[in-house]
């Protein structure tokens, strides 16, 4: 994706295109494409991207972006199977207007059968999505994005030039604070999970939760089993409770935790 933008981009306005590349470089930020502040493409041209689609519309507005002029493009998508879908397709979404206020401009996308790109002085220009109107049933929406340099991030990135005290992070940084947050004193944990003969005699649940527990890095999820599919609750049920080895007793809530969103049988 990030390619397909960028070329486009820097076709229709390859000054400004080169600018926000200048502009990324300079407070040393990774592109919107990049999972992690060490894995940075060729030449990063946007922070952000912004996408939009099913009827969205927003209230007038100004933008406070590193770039004053934004870039976006809008088409109508076959929403089931992501395809561009054309007036031949029978794409019948009607209204959902680009309005800039300031300027009594109206940009109207059913006017093209096919893709719009658009430039806007969106720090200085009033816009906004007009609401649009999807006949029941349809299949079809119109799906638009914009790229842009966010001023924080930016200004934040020029602050942490030249320092070592700090410590950056993207997904993997964010999945291991959320893991922190969840399980603060469960990282040696080794559990053996074995509740009741309705879950052991559910495999696809076992399975669904070792997964999670696998995902989560923090918890190790041994071989869940059971003997057969004959086996009666009652029958010493006891030997099948939750078992712990190295920690206190795991308490409730960060066992409804892992399970809470299991599909019911």
């Amino acid at each position: 994706m990030e390619f397909i933008i960028s070329q486009r981009f820097q076709t229709l306005a390859p000054g400004l295109f080169q600018q926000s590349v200048e502009k990324m470089s300079l407070a040393n930020l990774p592109s919107f494409a990049s999972p992690e502040f060490h894995q940075r493409s060729t030449s990063p041209f946007a922070s952000n991207l912004t996408a939009t689609w099913g009827e969205f519309f927003n209230e007038s507005h100004i933008d406070n972006d590193v770039n004053s002029i934004s870039y976006g493009g809008w088409c109508g998508i076959n929403e089931k199977t992501g395809q561009p879908a054309s007036w031949d397709d029978g794409f019948d979404i009607q209204y959902g207007q680009f309005f800039l206020p300031g300027i009594s401009t109206v940009v109207d996308f059913n006017a093209v059968d096919g893709w719009t790109d658009m430039f806007w002085a969106s720090n200085y220009l009033f816009h906004q999505t007009v609401k649009s109107q999807r006949p029941s049933q349809s299949p079809f929406t119109r799906f638009g994005f914009s790229v842009q340099i966010n001023n924080s991030f930016y200004n934040s990135g020029l602050a942490a030039i030249g320092r070592n005290d700090l410590i950056f992070g993207g997904t993997e940084a964010r999945d291991a604070e959320v893991r922190n947050r969840i399980f603060p004193s469960c990282k040696s944990i080794f559990l053996l999970i074995c509740c009741t003969a309705d879950f052991l005699l559910h495999d696809d649940k076992a399975k669904q939760l070792q997964s999670i527990c696998h995902q989560l890095h923090v918890l190790h999820a041994c071989q869940i089993t059971h003997q057969s599919h004959s086996y009666h609750p009652t029958s010493n049920s006891s030997k099948y409770s939750a078992l712990l080895h190295n920690t206190s007793q795991l308490n409730q809530y960060k066992y409804n935790h892992l399970t809470q969103h299991l599909p019911s049988s």
